[in-house]
């Protein structure tokens, strides 16, 4: 041995053993992994995290599709009112040709109570056929309606009225 050596040729390095060495990170921005239990529990974490986000997407398509489906059934109420309107006006379009001296409102009025009656389908897909029904019920059920009016004063006609009362100077 050499005298400038300061190594004492007894004393050895203690050494590690591999039990107590530490993993070394394969890169120098990753942490060790963990082995075992801890990669079990890290997944698992994971999946639970994975988990809760999909449930809370699904939560918030859900609430989307029951605000859509309130908005399809009040746009489906609205659809079905335009067209109930529309068969209800050619019913009474039809009932006008055959009662021309009826106002609308009256036959509206009629058709809504013998359709309550249930003697009239007022939203009938067929207008002519709705208003032949209807018009045999306001023969039987209201002749009034079914009359034109007669026109006053017998058959000469209503007497002349005058034009107003003449008014005399007080001057």
């Amino acid at each position: 041995m050499s005298e400038t050596s300061t190594e004492k040729p007894t004393e050895a390095k203690p050494t590690e053993t591999p039990a107590e060495a530490k993993p070394k990170p394969e890169a120098p921005h990753e942490a060790p992994k963990p082995k075992g239990d801890d990669m079990t529990t890290a997944a698992f974490r994971t999946l639970q995290a994975e988990h809760a986000a999909l449930t809370a997407q699904l939560k918030q398509r859900d609430d989307k599709l029951v605000e859509q489906d309130r908005e399809l059934v009040k746009l489906r109420g609205q659809v079905d009112t335009f067209g109930k309107r529309e068969r209800e006006g050619a019913i009474v379009g039809e009932l006008r040709k055959a009662l021309p001296h009826a106002s609308e409102l009256e036959l509206r009025g009629v058709l809504g109570a013998l359709a309550e009656a249930g003697k009239v389908d007022r939203y009938s897909d067929k207008p002519e056929e709705a208003a032949k029904v209807a018009l045999e019920e306001i023969k039987t059920s209201a002749p009034a309606l079914s009359r034109p009016p007669a026109p006053g004063g017998g058959p000469g006609g209503a007497p002349p009225q005058q034009q107003g009362r003449k008014h005399k100077s007080l001057i």
